[in-house]
């Protein structure tokens, strides 16, 4: 194994070790609220995810008009093609502006609430809670435009802020690997080009 592959690989393995002795089986959903976080409201979103010590934007291309993309990321099963993501479960029925929902991960519960919900458009969530003590606030913005025969292009820009200051060569490799194959398997569609920057 390459040393540079090495050096990031190795601490966020056992970072992900770590985590899953936080969750006991079987109460991932309460898990999710264990550590509260920092909301991130609407009107500081942009500001946010320019500005947050951990930033990542990925645009892809999806064979898919935008009003069906935006109907795949409020699916429950969303994001289960993530290892070890089977997918969300919501607190209730709604699905609007101010919904709430959990990750459901074995290894790290999170959960989200929509604070952009334009159909078609864009949607923003913030990280309201964790099961580990990982993050002090999270957002992740999806903007949708439609584009030639059908298709939409999607930006999605996400930015964090680690409660203990993560080295670079950690944080950029892992970070922009989750969003591009977060982003890949929406439409099965090849991401078209992605970037990522860390503060």
């Amino acid at each position: 194994m390459r040393s540079d592959i090495r050096t990031w690989l190795l601490p966020g393995a056992a970072m992900v070790a770590a985590a899953a002795l936080y969750i006991p089986k079987g109460i991932v959903p309460q898990a999710a609220s264990r550590f509260r976080l920092e909301p991130v409201t609407a009107d500081r979103t942009d500001d946010y995810l320019a500005t947050a010590p951990v930033t990542a934007s990925v645009y892809a291309e999806l064979p898919m008009p935008p009003m069906e993309v935006f109907d795949a990321l409020l699916d429950e099963s969303c994001f289960s093609w993530l290892p070890g993501v089977s997918g969300f479960r919501y607190d209730s029925s709604h699905r609007g502006l101010g919904a709430t929902r959990v990750l459901l991960n074995p290894l790290m519960a999170v959960r989200e609430q929509f604070t952009a919900y334009r159909e078609g458009e864009r949607l923003d969530y913030t990280f309201i809670g964790m099961s580990i003590p990982a993050l002090v606030s999270a957002v992740e913005s999806y903007e949708l435009q439609p584009v030639a025969q059908g298709s939409t292009l999607l930006t999605v820009r996400v930015a964090m802020t680690p409660r203990i200051p993560v080295p670079r060569m950690i944080a950029r490799p892992l970070h922009r690997s989750f969003t591009v194959q977060a982003v890949r398997g929406l439409g099965g569609a090849k991401v078209a080009g992605g970037e990522a920057r860390t503060c």
